[in-house]
Formats: structure tokens, sequence, C-alpha cells
């Protein structure tokens, strides 16, 4: 279908009454009637008449060849020199086309406002190397709206669900950084992949994760993913995720567990959980993890006073950075040794795996020999 106006401009769309619908054979094109009646209605000579309907049918013929979505031309200008030339032209090739016209060279099939980012650009590799569910990636913003709360990363699933859900982080007062959406069932690699895409922002202050609350999707898998990301960057914004469909409830287990051994906060909600509510949840961890930033920082800055002071006293001469390295040291190691800890524990639970195995496989083999010395006794006694 293509729709004519003899006048261009905006609004075209709302301007039904002065348009004419052009009915379009796919094989064959644009009906010569239907060209010829909104030809007629623009009131030109018929040499110009006659450029104008071939005009007609070029865009059909370009659209058709690279498989185009639609193409607009608005406005369609006649020169004083009697050509037309477009003076305005959109395309926009549907997204499954785009590997069979590689002369368009169109580096990623998304319909962007913007050349694609270098994060855009690995999401994008990601999608086409695991076709397992969906990934759609898009960053938003780099940085927060004046009167904002600061950058929220999010990450829906489903469409409808995630607008909801944007709406209800807009209304908190954060602004997202970008939208994600990992639905029609993913594997747990993919929705890792998708978090630690969304975390490589900068100057995030928080994780919003949240989409369709019926989705027919195993969650546990998202919060396999979910949870391996936040434990390899050891997780240091809060983050709460709405988990809503299949095993919802081993997901939030999933998390709530995963939470035990992160530095930052990471709280899992069910369907039953309004966006709404989740988003207030965000905010008030955030106000939390904030308030706890201060008294992280006032403390170690008494303690930098006391050390200079007792320094002082004992007439040792000692630089105040250098005490406020040793301080932000000290903080750092108790801060890194539940980490340490655990490691330790998940090396040696695959060393005691290791010994079972061993020792299964030297049983395997005594077991054998004990057959075989069994089966040459029969044959002696025989």
């Amino acid at each position: 279908m293509i729709i004519f106006a003899a006048g261009g401009g905006s609004g075209i769309e709302e301007r039904a009454a002065s348009t004419r619908r052009i009915a379009c054979d796919v094989n064959r094109g644009p009906l010569d009637s239907a060209v010829g009646e909104a030809v007629a209605s623009c009131g030109l000579s018929p040499a110009h008449a006659t450029q104008l309907a071939e005009s007609i049918r070029k865009l059909f013929a370009a659209a058709r060849s690279v498989e185009a979505r639609s193409l607009e031309i608005n406005p369609l200008v006649l020169t004083k020199d009697g050509q037309f030339v477009a003076a305005d032209c959109r395309i926009t090739i549907d997204d499954y086309a785009v590997a069979r016209h590689p002369e368009l060279r169109i580096e990623i099939a998304r319909e962007f406002d913007h050349p694609p980012t270098a994060l855009e650009r690995v999401a994008y590799a990601v999608e086409q190397s695991d076709h397992r569910g969906t990934f759609y990636f898009a960053q938003l913003a780099t940085a927060a709206a004046k009167d904002s709360k600061g950058l929220v990363g999010f990450h829906g699933a489903g469409g409808g669900g995630s607008m909801m859900s944007m709406d209800a982080i807009v209304n908190a007062g954060f602004t997202i950084a970008n939208f994600t959406d990992t639905s029609g069932n993913p594997s747990a690699s993919k929705v890792y992949r998708a978090s630690r895409i969304i975390l490589a922002q900068p100057d995030l202050v928080g994780y919003f994760g949240s989409g369709s609350g019926v989705a027919s999707q195993e969650q546990y898998w998202s919060a396999y993913g979910l949870a391996k990301a936040f434990w390899e960057l050891d997780l240091d914004i809060p983050a709460v995720i709405r988990l809503g469909g299949n095993t919802e409830d081993r997901a939030v287990d999933i998390l709530r567990r995963m939470s035990e051994l992160l530095r930052a906060p990471v709280e899992g909600y069910r369907k039953t959980d309004a966006p709404a509510m989740i988003a207030d949840a965000l905010r008030r961890t955030c106000r939390e993890r904030g308030r706890d930033q201060m008294e992280t920082a006032r403390a170690a800055r008494a303690e930098v006073r006391q050390g200079s002071i007792g320094h002082h006293a004992s007439g040792e001469r000692r630089s105040g950075v250098d005490r406020h390295r040793e301080v932000a040291a000290k903080f750092a190691r108790r801060r890194d040794a539940l980490w340490r800890i655990d490691r330790r524990s998940r090396r040696s639970a695959r060393v005691i795996a290791a010994e079972r195995g061993v020792r299964h496989q030297r049983f395997r083999v005594a077991r054998v020999r004990c057959r075989v010395s069994t089966r040459r006794s029969r044959r002696l006694l025989s």
C-alpha cells in the first residue's frame, strides 16, 4: 500500500481526507488505475504527470528490492527545470532481511536513533551467536537528569511488562541508562552476558530487573545468569529483581543466597509484587546504601584523625595521605574477607571432589582385577 498526498510536510497521517491509497500487487507493483487517479489529482501537465507516475513505481521497486518494511519520501519536490527530486527520504529494512543485503552495509539490525555504541555492538554479537531466546540492548542515557536520583541499569523480560516497569522506575525518580530485554526462554548464559553488559555502563546507582509477571519460561535459569554476573563483578550497587513466572520461588531463593555473599543487597520478588512497589524498594535500598557509604567514610575520617593525633603525641612524623591509604586498605581487606573465605571453600570442594573421583576410579580398577582373577581360578578348577 502506498499513501499518496499532493501536499507533503508533517502530520500527513492525520490528513486522511487529503490522501490517496494506492493498492500494490506483490509481484506487479502499484495498480496502473490507482496511480493514474492519484497523479490526476495533482493537476500537473501531461509530461510531469508521466514523470510522477514513474517515480511512484520506482518507489515501490526500491522498497521491494531491499525487502523494506517502509519507505517514505516527504517531500517529493518538482524543481524549476522540471525534475522530481526526493528532498527527504527514510527507509526501514526488515531486521531479518539485513543478512541478505550486505550491500547496504548495515552493521546492526536495530532501529537506533544514534550510531551503535561499543556495548550495543557487543550485545548484537551475543544475540547473533546464541539464538536461544531473545536479547535486545539499547543505551538510552549516559548521564542522569538534573533532578534525578541517578542512573539505573534496566533489565526487562517481555515488551509490555518492560514498558510498565520502566514507567515505574522513572516515576520513582531515576534515569534509565538502557533498555534490555531477555525473553523467549533465554539460556542462563545469555542472561549472564546481558547482565555483564548492563553493569559495564559507568555511574550506575542501581540495577532494576522487572518484566512480564506471567512469563512462560524457567525463571531459575535467569536467576543463575544474574547471580553469576553479580558474583564475578562483586556487585557494589543495590539490585532488585522481579522474576515472575515458572519456578519463581526457586529463582528468588537463588538471588537471596547470592545476596549474602555480596557487598550490596540483592532483593528478589515474584509476580504478585507490583513494579511500582519494586521501584520503591530500589529507591529505599539506594538511600540506605548511600547512608552506609557516608557512615563508612565518616568512620574512616575519624580513624584517620585519631591515628594522626596518636602519632603526633608519640612524636612520629607521618603524612595524612599515608595514613588514609592504610585505612582504605584495611577496609578493603575486611570487604574482601568473605570473598576469600568462599574462594577457599570452593577450592576445597573441588579438591574433595577430585579425591572422591580418584578413590572411585581405584575401586573400579580393583573390582575389575578381582573379576579377572576369579575367572582364572574357575578355569583352573575346571
